[in-house]
C-alpha cells in the first residue's frame, strides 16, 4: 500500500471513503437514459432497476439523473426486489417539491420557490448536496427535487424513516407520497444547486423538525402539540415522550427545574465576556436557529434574560419574530438545561465558560489584604532556592510551581542532567533544545512519518492505547523507513541517561527506566486529564461498523437508552472498551 492511497469500506460496502476524501453511497441507478418523464414505461423501470446497484459519488449521480442522462433512481440500496422490506442501508436522502395540491392537482397558490428551501435550510444550520428541475418544470411551474448525503449509510429501517420523517416535516411542502424506503424518483432536467461536500447534520435535523412542527402552536397546545410531533418523527405510538437527540449536546446533568436563576446582570460586562451573546446584542447581525436555541436554554436562567432575548428579536428585522420567540417557551415545557457554549458558539474564547451561566456567575478577585512586593532579583533567587531544593531532593513527590513568565524558571533547566524536560509542543522543545548547556536528547517530532501514520498514531494516543500504537508502528517501520528512523531515535532516548527533551504527552506514556524526574513546563492538565465528546451520531456510526451482534447489541441498546431518558435526568451506562479490530477500522 502506497502512503498516498487509503480506502476504508464500510460492512456491505453501503459506504466507501476513497483517498481523496470522496464518499460514495451505494443505491439503485437504472440503465436506460430518458428526455422526459418516462411515465409508460414505469413497470419496465421498476423491474430493470433493481438488477443495477451502483457506488457513485454525489457528483457523479447528479450528472447520472439530469439532462442528457436523466436515469430513474433509488436512493436507497434494497436487495432483490422493490419493496420496504428489501431495503439494505441508506445514505441518499431526497424530497420532492412539485408544488401541486393534492386534491384539485393543479398549482398551490403559495408555491415554495428552491430559494426559500435554501433559505430554510441555511436558518435551521442545514445543507443539501444538490438540487435538480424535473422533466415537469416549467417557468411557471416550479418542479425539483432537492438531494441531500449523509457520510455514514443508516442500515437500521426505523432510523432512516426517521431521518426522512424529519426532512418531511421541516419542508411539509414536500410530497408526501414520497417517503417510502422503496420509492424510486424519475430523472430530470438541469442542476439548479449544487454544493457536494456538505453532509446532513442529523442531531441539527430532528432538532429542527421538532421545533418546526410546533412553531405555529400557541402556548397552551404546544406541548400537547409536541407529543404528537415525536410520534410523527418516530412513526410510533410507543415512542411518544422519548427525547429527540441533538448532537449539539442540550447539557443536562443537572436538573433544569433545580437551577437557581441569577439576579442583578450587567448585560454590557456579559456581552464583553461572550462573543455569541455581544452578536445577538448587535442588530445588523442575524445568528442562525442552532444559535438562537443555544441562546434561548441559557437566557431562561438570567433575570431579565427572557425580555432581552425578545427585545433582540424585535431590534432585528431579519428574524421572524412570532416563530423564535417560540423558543422560550419550546426551552420551558422541555425543561432544557443550559447548552453549552462550545455546542453552538463559533468562538473559542467563548468556550472557556461552560455555558453564559458561569460567564455571568464569574466573580471578580477581591484582596483582602495588601501586596507585599518583593523586587525581580529577590524573586528570581527565591525560586532558584525552592527550585535547587526540590531537584536535589530524594522524596518522588509531585511538586507544582506557579511562576510568573520573565523571572528565569526554563533557564534553571537548561543545565540539568538526567532529567526529562516535558514540554507542550515540539516547537517549544525544539526552542529549549537551542538553548541547553547541556548533552542531551530530543525525541523526534513526527513531521517526517507519512501522513496517514500520524492519524493513525494521534487516533490511538487519545483513546489511550499505548501498546496497540507500538505494535503499529513497529509493523510500519518494517516498509516505511521515515517510520524506522523515527523508531530508532525513540529507542535511543528512552534508553539515554542524558537529558531528553520531550512534549508533554510522551512524558506521560513512556515508562522512563533511565530517569527518575520528570519536569513539565507549562500547565500539563490538558494532557494529563484530555476532556472528549462523544455524540450520538458517533455511536450511530460505530453501530454501522461492527460485525460481531454481541458487540452490536450493546452499542443498539445504549443509542436506545441516550433516547428513551429525560435529559434532565441521571442514568448509569456501562461502557465497553471494544477491540479494535472489532470495529474494522
Amino acid at each position: 500500500m502506497t502512503n498516498n492511497t487509503l480506502e476504508l469500506k464500510v460492512a456491505n460496502d453501503s459506504l466507501t471513503i476513497a483517498g481523496d476524501s470522496s464518499i460514495t453511497h451505494k443505491l439503485l441507478l437504472d440503465t436506460k437514459c430518458f428526455s422526459s418523464k418516462p411515465v409508460d414505461e414505469m413497470g419496465s423501470i421498476n423491474n430493470r432497476i433493481v438488477k443495477h446497484p451502483i457506488d457513485i459519488d454525489i457528483f457523479e449521480l447528479s450528472k447520472q439523473i439530469t439532462s442528457p442522462n436523466g436515469k430513474s433512481w433509488i436512493p436507497a440500496y434494497l436487495e432483490g426486489a422493490r419493496n420496504n422490506a428489501s431495503w439494505k442501508s441508506q445514505s441518499v436522502f431526497a424530497l420532492d417539491f412539485d408544488n401541486k395540491d393534492s386534491k384539485t392537482k393543479s398549482q398551490v397558490d403559495n408555491p415554495l420557490s428552491f430559494n426559500q428551501v435554501l433559505e430554510r435550510l441555511k436558518d435551521y444550520g442545514l445543507a443539501c448536496a444538490f438540487a435538480y428541475t424535473t422533466f415537469s418544470h416549467t417557468d411557471n411551474w416550479h418542479k425539483y427535487r432537492v438531494v441531500f448525503q449523509i457520510n455514514e449509510p443508516i442500515r437500521e429501517k426505523k432510523r432512516r424513516d426517521e431521518i426522512q420523517n424529519a426532512l418531511m416535516m421541516v419542508f411539509p411542502e414536500c410530497d408526501k407520497g414520497c417517503k417510502d424506503a422503496c420509492r424510486f424518483f424519475y430523472g430530470g432536467i438541469d442542476i439548479i444547486y449544487t454544493k457536494y461536500d456538505c453532509y446532513l447534520d442529523l442531531g441539527l435535523l430532528l432538532q429542527a423538525a421538532e421545533f418546526y412542527a410546533v412553531k405555529d402552536s400557541s402556548s397552551q397546545n404546544m406541548k400537547r402539540d409536541l407529543v404528537t410531533a415525536k410520534r410523527k418523527l418516530r412513526g410510533s405510538k410507543n415512542d411518544a415522550n422519548t427525547v429527540v437527540p441533538k448532537i449539539n449536546t442540550i447539557a443536562g446533568t443537572a436538573n433544569a427545574s433545580k437551577i437557581t436563576s441569577i439576579d442583578n446582570v450587567n448585560w454590557n460586562e456579559l456581552r464583553s465576556q461572550v462573543k455569541i451573546l455581544d452578536d445577538f446584542m448587535t442588530p445588523y447581525i442575524k445568528l442562525d436557529d442552532p444559535q438562537l436555541f443555544g441562546l434561548a436554554t441559557n437566557l431562561r436562567f438570567l433575570r431579565g434574560g427572557q425580555d432581552l432575548y425578545k427585545e433582540c428579536l424585535r431590534a432585528n428585522p431579519e428574524y421572524n419574530y412570532e416563530e423564535k420567540v417560540k423558543k422560550l417557551h419550546y426551552c420551558k415545557i422541555q425543561n432544557y438545561s443550559p447548552m453549552r457554549l462550545d455546542q453552538f458558539s463559533p468562538y473559542e474564547e467563548d468556550h472557556v465558560y461552560k455555558d453564559i451561566l458561569e460567564a455571568a456567575k464569574k466573580k471578580k478577585i477581591v484582596r483582602l489584604k495588601p501586596y507585599q512586593p518583593v523586587t525581580i532579583s529577590e524573586a528570581r533567587l527565591k525560586l532558584k532556592e525552592i527550585f535547587d531544593n526540590i531537584i536535589h531532593s530524594s522524596d518522588t513527590d509531585v511538586h507544582i510551581l506557579k511562576v510568573p513568565t520573565g523571572l528565569g524558571k526554563t533557564e534553571l533547566c537548561t543545565g540539568l542532567t538526567n532529567v526529562v524536560l516535558a514540554f507542550p509542543n515540539h516547537a517549544l522543545k525544539s526552542e529549549m533544545s537551542q538553548r541547553m548547556s547541556v548533552a542531551h536528547r530530543i525525541t523526534p517530532s513526527d513531521d517526517n512519518l507519512p501522513d496517514e501514520a500520524k492519524r493513525h498514531l494521534k487516533y490511538l494516543y487519545s483513546i489511550g492505547a499505548k501498546s496497540e500504537a507500538s505494535r503499529y508502528l513497529a509493523i510500519q517501520s518494517q516498509v516505511d523507513e521515515n517510520v524506522e528512523n523515527y523508531c530508532r531515535e525513540n529507542i535511543e532516548c528512552y534508553s539515554s541517561s542524558k537529558t531528553v527533551l520531550t512534549t508533554h504527552q510522551k512524558a506521560l506514556l513512556i515508562e522512563w527506566r533511565q530517569h527518575d524526574t520528570i519536569i513539565f513546563d507549562e500547565d500539563v492538565v490538558s494532557s494529563l486529564l484530555p476532556t472528549n465528546k462523544l455524540s450520538i451520531s458517533d455511536l450511530i456510526r460505530l453501530e454501522s461498523r461492527i460485525d460481531n451482534k454481541n458487540d452490536k447489541g450493546i452499542i443498539t441498546r445504549l443509542i436506545n437508552d441516550i433516547r428513551n431518558v429525560r435529559v434532565d435526568k441521571h442514568e448509569p451506562c456501562t461502557f465497553i472498551m471494544l477491540p479494535i479490530n472489532r470495529t474494522g477500522d
